[in-house]
């Protein structure tokens, strides 16, 4: 008896410290945001623009970070255990939310659908990857702008694109690389919405 009990006891032993072994050695899966703060202080009766959420073009409509190696790479790679913390459509549309804040004397908006009324941006954005070359890491993104007025027709169209290296290593490096080139590209078409904007005349 002793010994089935000794027998029985080395087996748990060995159980457990196989579980251990196991548990530490699956990575922890790390999550990402994209996001900013908003910097204009407008009054509550300043016109309002609805930023409606973005659409996303496969294979970046998913949570995890996309990579390739090499400009020219027609392989779609994904990292394992490095993913987005929000879906791509409504973090997106949060930065250019927070980032436009202001343009034109309006407040951006986000709303969960269309809205009726007022200014409208959409967004779709085309890609948001990072790009491994022999020199070091890069950042690509190409993203779609839209405003439209109370009436729904288009009084403007942008598209940003922006390929760079970046000096990060570590994928929140790039996810932060990410993040200030999009925001670059807001600040970028800030003047030009408000041109747009100020060319439509209230209630036409």
């Amino acid at each position: 008896m002793k010994g089935q009990q000794r027998n029985g006891a080395i087996a748990m032993a060995i159980l457990i410290t196989l579980g251990m072994t196991a548990c530490g050695s699956v990575p922890t899966t790390r999550y990402y945001l994209l996001e900013t703060r908003a910097t204009s202080a407008l009054p509550v009766s300043a016109p309002a623009v609805w930023v409606e959420p973005f659409t996303v073009a496969p294979p970046y409509d998913q949570d995890r970070v996309v990579y390739r190696v090499g400009s020219d790479d027609l392989r779609v790679r994904f990292y394992p255990y490095d993913r987005w913390a929000v879906p791509l459509q409504d973090m997106v549309a949060d930065l250019a939310a927070a980032a436009l804040d202001g343009t034109g004397g309006a407040r951006f908006q986000r709303v969960a659908g269309v809205r009726e009324g007022g200014f409208s941006l959409r967004g779709r954005l085309v890609r948001l990857e990072e790009i491994d070359l022999p020199s070091g890491p890069s950042i690509r993104f190409r993203l779609d702008l839209a405003l439209t007025d109370s009436h729904g027709r288009e009084v403007y169209r942008r598209r940003l694109e922006n390929e760079t290296a970046v000096t990060a290593t570590r994928v929140e490096g790039v996810v932060r690389q990410m993040q200030a080139a999009l925001l670059a590209g807001f600040e970028q078409v800030r003047p030009e919405i408000a041109a747009a904007m100020a060319k439509v005349e209230p209630g036409s």
